[in-house]
């Protein structure tokens, strides 16, 4: 979860002049507060010491502080007067570091025009770089980031962005180059240890990225910790983990920073939450921290949570006004709490020179609401272009088709998508179920099993295979396997996605089955289609809520968030699936919504569920065990709306008709 931009990170850590312009000597206090993160404390000592002391170094610790709390507005003012007192080389940090507020409050051109006056100092480049990172395409990046290297090869700051920026775009190898490039330049650098952590954090195996480890760990920082922390989430080392953050129960802040990277790499956001609020109130003046809790908390959290979230997020914008990243996610939680009106105001104040893509979205969004489907797209093509997502960028290596069934795959055709490892229980009532229905073909991807799932599916005629022992969680779960798959045999079809432990049904699907539905999509002219994962029954306090991102709702039984997956799209519409299928690019979704129910299995004490397709959830008996207790709810009670009229009239014409 970024709260920063990286570029951002790297030049306040980079920038020596910025310690100078601060030089705390002289001012104990001043350097107490600053380790503390209370820059509200220091700004309130330095307007105290300014009524007697004019010297521009107040100026500048004040616009240092003020842009550390996020008051960008007031730090632009405090450089204006520090850079009217001093000139030449003298202003060159103070002008880097304004055009860096400014670009916080989106004023682009401002900022490009500053940088573009100082280019000759390694701060303009690298400024240049940064606003083509928030801006361009990924080409454009790496230009910029060469054209800083060549200008000043002596200086570590375009290695580093280069390096940042690869491994922003997945590519963390290529950037090693890079990193050890600029710890050569600069041996008492952190920096590219810190990157190099973040890498093994995300893609380290042991054992070679445990003896890496050890020689990062030495350097005793907290951040390297922290991402420490994530590594053995992602490990799933628990013992280790244990002994680790027992360790860092001395030190509080160390601890509640670990913790947080451990809970997220566990996906557990209770315990992130947890962690995100001992921070807080360990470090109440550092805004990341608030910012963070509230983006947990209103994205991912319960929704009892939601309301003190954008409460927080609403004290954030009060403080930092005009602060474009606190902008965008309040317009999120505006839209999630119904407040569309409100959002559309607040969208409208951030500056149209602004291409960030987290502006891109809500706007994608508002266009959405007014029927302008063809921006929308357009603004998500955008997006994906220059956001890297391995659910359309992770490259694909060892990716073969191994069936021999060569019949054509006719224009129209429904074909249904699936990853699969070790599914060999669950995979002949998945495909009956899908036949039933009226699946024309299945296009099928395994994952390295070892079970016999590969021989069960080579002597099925409608299925085209393919295998892959690549990585599924560096693959988006599967999802970039599944786009890649939609490119080469969807197009002019329309694709079901399901996992193979998982049936898809729909008000009326065992009446008008997939070609019904397809038919009344195609009629209607929508793009595809989202449903409910039902792992448990459901409570009848169904509620919903909007959201930014198709399918732009979330649905919620009392306190349990119901979660979404696109299960139907118009192939060759240049959709594509992200966050494991939970989302996807801007489309326009059907007016009605199906729900996926788990399999149980044969043998399992809840019988099996094939075969099953009526307009209800499950009987209780082929519910998961905790759930027999509760009452099953009809699937057209989970539409939002529910199943539209002019659906249910689409099935009372077809009844009619046979």
């Amino acid at each position: 979860m970024k709260i920063l931009s990286r570029a951002y990170v790297l030049d306040r850590a980079l920038n020596d002049d910025d310690a100078a312009l601060l030089a705390l000597d002289d001012a104990p206090q001043l350097r107490t507060l600053l380790h503390e993160r209370r820059y509200d404390d220091a700004l309130r000592a330095l307007a105290a010491a300014q009524a007697t002391a004019s010297h521009p170094r107040f100026l500048a610790r004040s616009a240092l502080f003020a842009q550390r709390a996020w008051r960008w507005e007031q730090s632009i003012r405090d450089w204006d007067a520090y850079l009217a007192a001093v000139g030449g080389n003298e202003a060159i940090p103070a002008l880097a570091n304004k055009a860096r507020c400014m670009l916080a409050i989106g004023q682009y051109d401002d900022a490009r025009a500053i940088y573009d006056s100082i280019q000759h100092h390694v701060r303009g480049k690298f400024g240049l770089a940064e606003l083509a990172a928030i801006h361009d395409s990924p080409e454009i990046v790496g230009l910029r980031w060469d054209e800083c290297i060549s200008a000043f090869p002596n200086e570590p700051h375009g290695f580093l962005g280069k390096a940042a920026s690869l491994i922003d775009w997945g590519a963390p190898t290529e950037a090693e180059p890079f990193l050890n490039h600029a710890a050569t330049l600069r041996p008492d650098l952190l920096l590219p240890a810190l990157l190099q952590a973040e890498c093994l954090a995300a893609t380290g195996v042991p054992p070679i990225a445990d003896e890496r480890w050890r020689d990062l760990r030495n350097k005793n920082h907290r951040k390297i910790e922290a991402a420490y922390a994530r590594y053995l989430a992602r490990r799933n080392d628990r013992a280790t983990a244990t002994e680790f953050l027992a360790r860092c129960k001395g030190d509080p802040r160390l601890f509640a920073h670990c913790m947080l990277e451990y809970q997220l790499g566990r996906d557990e956001i209770a315990g992130a939450m947890d962690a995100a609020r001992a921070l807080v109130a360990l470090e109440p003046q550092h805004p990341k921290h608030r910012l963070r809790l509230a983006l947990l908390a209103s994205d991912r959290g319960p929704p009892d949570a939601f309301h003190a979230a954008l409460w927080s997020l609403k004290e954030l914008h009060r403080r930092s006004p005009g602060d474009v990243l606190i902008k965008t996610h309040l317009i999120k939680a505006l839209v999630r709490s119904g407040l569309g009106t409100q959002a559309d105001e607040l969208l409208r104040t951030i500056p149209s020179s602004d291409k960030r893509i987290e502006v891109l979205e809500p706007r994608a969004f508002h266009h959405h609401q007014r029927g302008e489907a063809k921006t929308a797209k357009r603004l998500w093509d955008d997006i994906i272009a220059r956001r890297y997502d391995p659910a359309v960028h992770a490259p694909i290596r060892n990716f073969v088709r191994i069936d021999n069934h060569a019949g054509r795959i006719l224009p129209g055709s429904t074909l249904v998508f699936s990853v699969t490892r070790n599914s060999a229980l669950s995979l002949p009532h998945f495909l009956d179920h899908y036949r039933q229905l009226g699946a024309s073909k299945f296009v099928i991807v395994d994952n390295a099993s070892t079970d016999s799932t590969q021989l069960l599916l080579l002597q099925q005629p409608d299925v085209i295979l393919y295998q892959t022992d690549d990585r599924q969680d560096l693959a988006d779960n599967g999802m970039r396997w599944i786009n890649e798959l939609i490119s080469r045999h969807g197009n002019n079809c329309w694709c079901i996605y399901s996992a193979p432990e998982q049936v898809l049904v729909f008000p009326a699907s065992d009446e008008i089955g997939l070609s019904g539905l397809i038919d009344y999509m195609a009629l209607k002219g929508f793009d595809g289609m989202s449903a409910k994962e039902l792992e448990v029954a459901v409570d009848k306090d169904v509620w919903h809520r909007p959201n930014t991102v198709c399918p732009y709702d979330e649905t919620f039984s009392g306190d349990h968030r119901l979660i979404s997956k696109i299960v139907a799209l118009r192939g060759g519409a240049g959709i594509h699936l992200l966050q494991g299928g939970h989302q996807s690019s801007a489309m326009r979704p059907a007016d009605i919504r199906g729900a996926l129910i788990r399999l149980a299995l044969p043998g399992s004490e809840h019988g099996t569920l094939a075969g099953h397709a009526d307009q209800t959830a499950p009987a209780n008996d082929a519910l998961p065990g905790n759930a027999k207790d509760k009452s099953p709810l009809p699937l057209m009670e989970l539409q939002s709306p529910a199943a539209s009229q002019q659906f249910l009239d689409f099935v009372r014409a077809i009844k009619g008709n046979t």
